[in-house]
């Protein structure tokens, strides 16, 4: 792929992001927000794919990419869910599954394809700034699921809200993305980081013009 034709791409995919970042907050099971993430998903490219370069302990190249699902906190820009497939030259590929910070460690992540019956129960391996990472075998039935179904349901148990909470990750462009080319992914990475920042700008707004309405309020009364 080329410099123009990946930038073209990475600059389709977060035009599609951006529809769908008001769908993708922790409130996401409710219907409001299913309904608005239903209608946007028509639109939108969820998957992105990029393939940095890393060394291995001998100091040669090791190709590896990553094909993934983000989704962000429609207040604080946070991470809320993410889902990959990582793939590296010489090893079996690994589901990685990247949920908030505050997770209940011990009743791990309820994971349902909706190709295979029942959930599948994964444990974390590891937390960090962004989120708790289940890290696990993508096996044949894991991939045939993703390529074939519409969406992954995921439930967690959070202890900020003492409740379960739900994630909804549409597998719409997957296949296509997972066999496709990589986009830039120093673009992609920038391009994400000024998406965060957008979404925290229009929190605070919304803030300071609440509290200027109510101080309006005040005053008439």
């Amino acid at each position: 792929m080329n410099t123009m034709k990946q930038r073209f791409s990475v600059r389709k995919l977060f035009r599609g992001a951006a529809l769908v970042l008001a769908a993708t907050g922790l409130t996401a099971g409710h219907a409001a927000a299913q309904e608005t993430t239903a209608a946007a998903e028509q639109k939108v490219q969820y998957w992105f794919k990029i393939c940095p370069e890393r060394k291995g302990p001998d100091g040669k190249p090791v190709k590896i990419c990553v094909t993934q699902h983000e989704q962000f906190n429609q207040r604080s820009g946070e991470l809320n869910v993410a889902v990959a497939i990582r793939q590296q030259e010489g090893k079996k590929e690994k589901l990685l599954l990247t949920v908030p910070l505050g997770v209940a460690l011990p009743t791990g992540i309820a994971v349902k394809f909706d190709k295979i019956a029942e959930p599948v129960k994964l444990t974390y391996v590891f937390c960090h700034a962004e989120g708790c990472v289940v890290d696990t075998a993508a096996t044949p039935q894991i991939l045939d699921a993703m390529r074939k179904g519409a969406k992954i349901d995921l439930s967690v148990f959070h202890t900020f809200y003492n409740r379960p909470v739900s994630f909804s990750v549409p597998l719409k462009g997957f296949t296509a993305t997972y066999k496709g080319d990589p986009v830039d992914g120093k673009q992609y990475f920038q391009r994400r980081q000024q998406l965060r920042l957008a979404i925290r700008k229009r929190t605070a707004d919304a803030i300071k013009k609440a509290q200027a309405e109510q101080k309006k309020k005040q005053a008439a009364e």
